[in-house]
């Protein structure tokens, strides 16, 4: 009975207790992403970088954002990156990531991969479904042969760099700025961690 009332929770638009925190992540799976995913994909990246960046990206970067240029990165991501995993609710695509290879080696050893996204539905957001792709992707590097994990995350968005720190992430000093992406100038951080001890606990 309580994953029905869960299932009607998430379909219905309306949202979802913290008491279903356990119930998501009963429910959800992950895997490699593939090719039929990426008109979800799209949709995802799109609902989350629009919640997720607002007040942190200029407004009309956000609102120029369109689910056919993500798409076709995201075709892009799948053929070059050496991960791509995603988590599914009831077969519904709720989160990704994807990494590989540090793609910026200054300051940090060969040995060292990097997470180069990590986007949830915003839905799901503090259901667990972030830690559990943490989990995955680190899982992905250890295979690949890496023994630390670096990712970047902009410097103003409180909500990222808390959830990173509460999986241990920590600073390691790298910074840069970036206009690349958005047209704007955009306060990068490094992040790093070591993945010769994974943590269990899935906050």
């Amino acid at each position: 009975m309580a994953r029905r009332q869960l299932v009607a929770k998430k379909y219905d638009g309306s949202g979802l207790g913290r008491a279903t925190i356990q119930g998501i992540l009963e429910l959800a799976q992950t895997r490699p992403a593939v090719a039929a995913d990426l008109p979800r994909l799209a949709e995802l990246v799109l609902a989350t970088w629009r919640r997720a960046y607002a007040g942190v990206v200029p407004p009309k970067f956000l609102a120029d954002l369109d689910v056919r240029r993500i798409k076709e990165r995201w075709e892009h991501h799948l053929l070059v990156n050496e991960f791509s995993i995603v988590a599914t609710v009831q077969r519904d695509v709720v989160g990704v990531c994807s990494g590989g290879a540090i793609r910026e080696a200054v300051g940090v050893q060969t040995t060292c991969g990097e997470f180069y996204s990590i986007n949830i539905d915003p839905r799901y957001w503090r259901r667990g479904l972030g830690a559990l792709l943490l989990s995955n992707g680190i899982t992905s590097l250890q295979a690949l042969g890496y023994r630390d994990a670096a990712l970047w995350t902009m410097a103003d968005n409180r909500r990222a760099k808390s959830f990173y720190a509460s999986q241990g992430w920590f600073r390691d000093g790298g910074e840069r700025t970036t206009s690349s992406l958005t047209g704007s100038p955009i306060h990068e951080i490094r992040l790093r961690r070591s993945l010769l001890k994974q943590r269990t606990d899935s906050a």
